[in-house]
């Protein structure tokens, strides 16, 4: 799921056309949800294995250019490579490594475009109602190395749950501890 498996037959003339259409009614900000889904990349890096059923050789490339002549805005996952749905995997170390790999992998590469705005941190928040320990060290972590990588770079978090929320000290208490 959240995969559409038409998008792995895109051209990069295709993946323009997407973010064309987008712009061409007004939207300006995009988030690209996953790099990596199934244990296979959308990009070349040494963690994982390629996705094989790409026809666009770089999609992240071909959505950035893209974005860049389109004159839209990215928000970039580091994300999904592995098991993300359980809030007690997200700081093990054997989830953290990859992360932060994938994120200088990600900059590296991608850093350059004018498009590339910010990082989107897509593990859930799993509010329940208050923010659990383990998201907020998650975000703190990735959100202190992406001030590393690009300091300029925005963040944005996946909004899931928020309808849970207790909007109370508590909470506005952890809204602050959150980097």
């Amino acid at each position: 799921f959240y995969w559409n498996d038409a998008c792995a037959k895109f051209t990069a003339e295709q993946w323009n056309f997407a973010v064309k259409e987008m712009t061409d009614i007004g939207i300006r900000y995009l988030v690209l949800l996953a790099i990596a889904k199934g244990g296979q990349a959308f990009y070349d890096t040494q963690l994982l294995p390629k996705a094989k059923e790409l026809v666009c050789p770089d999609p992240i490339e071909a959505l950035l250019s893209a974005a860049d002549q389109h004159d839209a805005k990215f928000f970039l996952s580091c994300d999904w490579y592995g098991p993300w749905h359980n809030a007690e995997t997200l700081n093990q170390p054997e989830a953290v490594r990859p992360r932060l790999q994938m994120m200088r992998e990600i900059s590296q590469r991608y850093g350059h475009h004018k498009s590339f705005h910010g990082w989107y941190w897509a593990n859930e928040a799993y509010l329940t109602p208050y923010f659990v320990p383990a998201f907020v060290e998650y975000i703190n972590t990735c959100s202190h190395e992406a001030r590393q990588l690009m300091p300029r770079a925005k963040t944005l978090t996946a909004p899931y749950s928020t309808h849970q929320a207790v909007h109370d000290d508590r909470f506005v208490k952890q809204l602050d501890g959150l980097d």
